[in-house]
Parts: C-alpha cells; sequence; structure tokens
C-alpha cells in the first residue's frame, strides 16, 4: 500500500515517512469487485463453499484494507495506543506528528530499535529474551482483554525492541472487541486451560454468525476430543493461536462462523507465538 523513507523535520527530529503509492486504492477495489465476483459464481457451482459464507468473508476484508488507505486513522489508532499504554514503562508506542498527516501521508517518530527475530543483535545489547517475550504477550492481552482494541498484525517487522521496551509500529491492522467479547474471549482461554468442553462452547456460541442448522451435541463432541488433543501437554506447550484456528475449523463445520475479530484475533496470537517462540520458548501466552 505504501513506501516508508526516512526523514527529517525542521525541528531536528528524526520521523518515519509512510507515503501511500499511486493509484493504489484503485487497485484494491478492482481486486475486492474481482473477489467478489468469483467467490459468487463459485458459491454457485459449488453448494459446500456457500455454507462457508466466502462472501461474507471477502466483505469483512474488504472493511478492514479500505480503512489500511486511509492513513489518518492509523495516525488516530497510534494515538489512542499511546494513551493505553502511557503509564506502562515496558511498551513504547511512536509519536505520529498528526499535524503532517494526510490521508496518503503519515509522519512518525523514528523508532532505533532491534527486530525481535534478531537473536544476535538482542543478545549482544545484554537484553533478557524471557523478559522482552513476556512484555511482549502481557501488552498483547493487555491489549485485547482490558481496551478490547488489539495490532492484529504482530510479526516481526511491526515490533522493535529498544533498551528492552517493546515497540509496536505499522499500526494501520488492528481489531476491536466489545464488552461481551473480551468476556467470552476470556472464557476460552480459561476453557483451554482447564480443559473444559463446556465451557469452551459457551464462550464460543457468542461468539459466532449462524449460518444454518446446529447439532449441539456434535459441536460439544467435536470441541471434547480438540481439548483431549491438549489435556496431557504442559501449559507451555499450548498454542493460544492453533487452538483458536482449530475452533474456527469446528465451528465451519457446523454452519457456525467466528466474528470477523475473532478471527484477526487468532490469526495474530498465530503470529504473535511464533515470534515468542523465537525469542523465549520457555515463554507461555495461555500461562
Amino acid at each position: 500500500i505504501g513506501q516508508v523513507y526516512q526523514g527529517r523535520l525542521l525541528s531536528g527530529d528524526e520521523v518515519v515517512v509512510k507515503i501511500q503509492r499511486p493509484f493504489v486504492e484503485n487497485k484494491i477495489k478492482l481486486d475486492i469487485y474481482l473477489l467478489k465476483y468469483l467467490s459468487k459464481r463459485f458459491a454457485k457451482q459449488y453448494p459446500e463453499l456457500a455454507a462457508m459464507n466466502i462472501t461474507g468473508l471477502i466483505d469483512e476484508f474488504s472493511a478492514t484494507i479500505l480503512k489500511e488507505l486511509d492513513y489518518t486513522i492509523e495516525a488516530s489508532n497510534i494515538n489512542r495506543f499511546r494513551i493505553m499504554f502511557k503509564d506502562n514503562p515496558s511498551v513504547h508506542i511512536p509519536v505520529v506528528h498528526t499535524q503532517h498527516c494526510t490521508k496518503k501521508l503519515l509522519v512518525m517518530e523514528k523508532i532505533h530499535g532491534i527486530p525481535p527475530d534478531d537473536l544476535g543483535a538482542l543478545q549482544a545489547a545484554g537484553l533478557d529474551l524471557s523478559q522482552i517475550a513476556r512484555n511482549g504477550a502481557d501488552a498483547l492481552l493487555t491489549m485485547i482483554l482490558k481496551h478490547g482494541f488489539f495490532h492484529a498484525d504482530p510479526h516481526p517487522g511491526n515490533i522493535l525492541v529498544r533498551d528492552g521496551e517493546v515497540v509496536w509500529i505499522d499500526l494501520g491492522m488492528v481489531g476491536t472487541l466489545t464488552v461481551s467479547e473480551r468476556m467470552l474471549v476470556g472464557k476460552v482461554f480459561t476453557a483451554v486451560a482447564t480443559d473444559n468442553a463446556y465451557l469452551l462452547k459457551e464462550a464460543v456460541m457468542g461468539l459466532v454468525h449462524v449460518l444454518g442448522p446446529v447439532d449441539h451435541g456434535a459441536l460439544l463432541e467435536a470441541l471434547s476430543r480438540l481439548l483431549a488433543e491438549y489435556s496431557t501437554a504442559e501449559m507451555k506447550e499450548i498454542n493460544v493461536g492453533t487452538v483458536l484456528t482449530e475452533v474456527i475449523e469446528v465451528l465451519r463445520g457446523q454452519n457456525m462462523m467466528m466474528t470477523s475479530s475473532v478471527t484477526m484475533l487468532a490469526r495474530g496470537f498465530v503470529t504473535i507465538e511464533g515470534v515468542i517462540a523465537q525469542v523465549a520458548p520457555d515463554i507461555s501466552v495461555i500461562e
């Protein structure tokens, strides 16, 4: 969507300048139109695809990526995250120079940090890798369970480590959760940690769109089998993202689809747990 450059303000402050590529909005809208056209044709030709509500998924994807085309939204996201973590010394959110931002131009503080997957550089800087991983996991869980507003694309290119602080950058793709969704997601975590299929079913039923008839007995059995796979595993061996992804697959087989916010959440967990596994394999998000 954009290209990123280094710059310097007249004040002397180092900044990063993100500039939107020419005509990219038209290209993306055309791609979305083609995806919708093809999904409708395939749904008619292959009835099993209709149950997956692919057109609905494309609509959700469309809404997310079109928001990313407006850099004033990203600037607003950055300022919101700064307020959320203003009293947390282990997290830093870059300053955004709002007065210089437009829909196609974003100007923010330049961060001199180390990517979390550069273990050699982190160790050479004398940093505590376990503490960094714990700070990153705590920050993401704080976003999700306390504020209901989270970084939805936490891959190593969107995180930096500076003097032990975890710095979150590229905040265009975010997810939101209502108060009730936060409570239900917390129940999902508890259900997985305690091997409670009844609690898991109760929680996920509040996080789905029902597209057709549901066999509740079969659903409970499927969730019980899923949890049984983790019942003998140590807590640190359980990946939240993997479990959420498997739950989503079970629900699809029962004519249900997770809300887009929870789907984004699952993807975010898969990503962040991959980063944590590289930095400090002994740290577990579920713990």
